[in-house]
């Protein structure tokens, strides 16, 4: 560990009033070695002695030189292994404070937030450590999800598992001349169809990659951004990754946005689902597991234009965030233009924060959702 902080210090200097692109930063050899050290802590905390696994998160969160975006990660990390494995509730809590002095992410704000609430809960806790906590939850209240979106349960057989960690199977249909099986989705997407959506996509990231694939094309592939493409096998720019993207394409991108807003959902649903025919024949970032083109249409027109351009902006915001997270399950009923995102969740399994937070925004856009929980009914 001696020579990457020497290695750290020289690419500060060099990065100093630099205007090297993030992107571009990314291949430089500081960046790599602390890529490499992040993807091993779930090596190191298996170890029973953590010593070297706080010492190498202290060392990633000390530096400000690359991989910024990741501190929320290792923060919550370092509390977790002082709360749980040291049992040092006031060193878990000073780890909590600082984090939120960071640039953090809106999920690891959550995230922190959470774990602070029940740290504060603990008797051991001092009483000057819990004023301070106390104070920074009556801060960060507008950071946490409010929402509570409508739940419905589902009663169903589950099958024996076999294996630990295989998904688990449901009978969705039984009888003498019929028995069918399927995932806990399909145990849901069988009941709204009983309940007027006839139609049914098991979605999760997909959805909302296809309609941000579809619509910015031409932002993502035929913009040249210095540094973007670095060889002609990439799927996306590098810049994606990055909270640069928007601001290297702000024009292009409000441009299109104010043309978007300004059309039918009619026109918009012919004009996405005449683009993804042509754009799915190329190897690319956007996902393409569609049954056929006319469920896009069908989709976007039941979406409208405000739900769809809402999704877009999400993932135009921060796509390396929230390419993840959105609910299972999209129904819908083309003629009487319906539809419904679903969050599906089997016994024991909770939201996410991301989760949570996809929901509360897609109700914010006035899109229809719900959670969906399926329980073993035997």
């Amino acid at each position: 560990m001696d020579i990457l902080p020497n290695l750290l210090e020289i690419e500060s200097l060099k990065l100093k009033n630099s205007i090297l692109p993030m992107h571009v930063r990314h291949y430089m050899p500081g960046y790599i070695w602390l890529k490499i050290l992040s993807k091993c802590i779930e090596a190191f905390k298996k170890n029973q002695d953590k010593k070297q696994v706080v010492e190498i998160l202290s060392f990633l969160l000390k530096q400000n030189c690359h991989m910024l975006s990741y501190k929320g990660k290792w923060y919550e990390e370092l509390t977790l292994i002082e709360m749980h494995h040291h049992k040092n509730i006031e060193i878990s809590a000073s780890i909590i404070i600082q984090a939120l002095t960071e640039n953090l992410t809106q999920v690891d704000k959550v995230n922190l937030i959470d774990r602070a609430n029940k740290i504060v809960k603990k008797k051991v806790i001092k009483s000057i450590t819990k004023t301070t906590i106390n104070k920074i939850l009556d801060d960060y209240i507008p950071h946490m999800p409010k929402y509570k979106p409508t739940s419905i349960i589902i009663n169903a057989t589950a099958m024996p598992r076999n294996t630990a960690g295989n998904k688990s199977i449901w009978c969705i249909e039984s009888s003498i001349e019929n028995q069918t099986y399927g995932s806990v989705e399909t145990v849901a997407f069988h009941h709204y169809q009983k309940q007027g959506f006839p139609n049914g996509l098991h979605c999760e990231g997909a959805l909302p990659n296809i309609l941000f694939c579809t619509l910015f094309w031409e932002e993502l592939y035929d913009i040249h951004i210095p540094g973007a493409f670095v060889t002609p096998y990439q799927d996306a720019p590098e810049d994606l990754y990055t909270d640069q993207f928007y601001k290297n394409r702000k024009e292009k991108i409000d441009m299109k946005l104010k043309i978007i807003s300004d059309l039918s959902s009619e026109l918009l649903s012919s004009k996405m689902k005449e683009k993804f025919i042509i754009f799915k024949q190329y190897r690319s970032v956007m996902l393409t597991n569609l049954d056929n083109n006319l469920q896009l249409e069908e989709i976007v027109h039941c979406l409208g234009v405000q739900g769809v351009v809402g999704i877009c902006k999400r993932l135009i915001e921060n796509f390396k965030l929230w390419r993840a997270g959105f609910p299972d399950l999209i129904v819908w009923n083309y003629d009487t233009k319906k539809h419904k995102i679903i969050e599906v969740k089997g016994p024991r399994d909770v939201l996410s924060t991301k989760q949570k937070l996809w929901l509360e925004y897609l109700h914010q856009l006035g899109l229809n959702i719900e959670v969906c929980l399926v329980q073993d009914k035997c």
